[in-house]
């Protein structure tokens, strides 16, 4: 399935209504190809994510996505802080990555949860990211070798994935699409709540909240030592 985001998009509005359309229409690819789905989350936007409804949401998606296979960055021992859902044929999932680079040494740890929207082969580099022998290198590798001109990472893709890993990846696909949400999204946990953040920040927004995170996970240490 050919990316729907064309190069001639260039107003904001258009290209957002374009990536809400790839979203849904990769999502009914993963829907179509045989997956089976235990359970359903109710929509997140079916109520605001600061009203006690949608925070309840947020947390058992934070839950979900926590308890996926995914690229674990960050001082061992560490809580988890972020956690980013990303495609690895997705171009703005690429240049979330990019921005994210400057921090890739901070002491919070983050998780890369990787899903299949793009195409039918995505499935394939996803799992073989979480599963190879250092999933951060995989990821790396995947990154620093992507195609801007075939919206393509660089990573090869498994062509045997394990039903695992592969019902994990198709089920997070459909959570985010049932969260009415756009990859890449972040969530994070900011004083105990979780936050999301759909698409790719300036990096102005960017660093504040990394900022605060960080700070955030360097005091939680504190009080875990003391």
């Amino acid at each position: 399935m050919a990316w729907v985001q064309r190069p001639r998009m260039t107003a904001p509005a258009t290209a957002g209504r374009a990536i809400r359309a790839g979203v849904r229409l990769c999502a009914l690819w993963a829907m179509a190809s045989g997956a089976a789905w235990a359970w359903r989350l109710p929509e997140l936007f079916r109520y605001a994510p600061d009203t006690r409804q949608g925070e309840a949401y947020l947390r058992q998606a934070w839950q979900v996505f926590r308890e996926s296979p995914a690229v674990r960055q960050g001082p061992s021992g560490a809580p988890v802080v972020v956690q980013i859902l990303f495609d690895p044929d997705c171009p703005f999932c690429h240049r979330l990555w990019v921005k994210m680079q400057p921090y890739r040494h901070s002491a919070m740890v983050i998780r890369w949860v990787p899903l299949a929207f793009v195409r039918p082969s995505t499935l394939g580099k996803a799992a073989a990211i979480v599963t190879a022998r250092a999933p951060l290198q995989a990821l790396a590798f995947d990154e620093r070798h992507f195609s801007m001109a075939r919206r393509a990472g660089g990573m090869l893709p498994l062509y045997r994935v394990a039903p695992a890993i592969r019902q994990a990846i198709l089920r997070n696909t459909r959570l985010l699409t049932r969260l009415d949400s756009l990859v890449p999204t972040m969530l994070y946990r900011d004083k105990g709540r979780i936050g999301i953040l759909a698409g790719v920040p300036k990096a102005s927004r960017l660093a504040g909240l990394m900022r605060r995170l960080a700070a955030q996970s360097s005091e939680t240490a504190r009080g875990a030592r003391s």
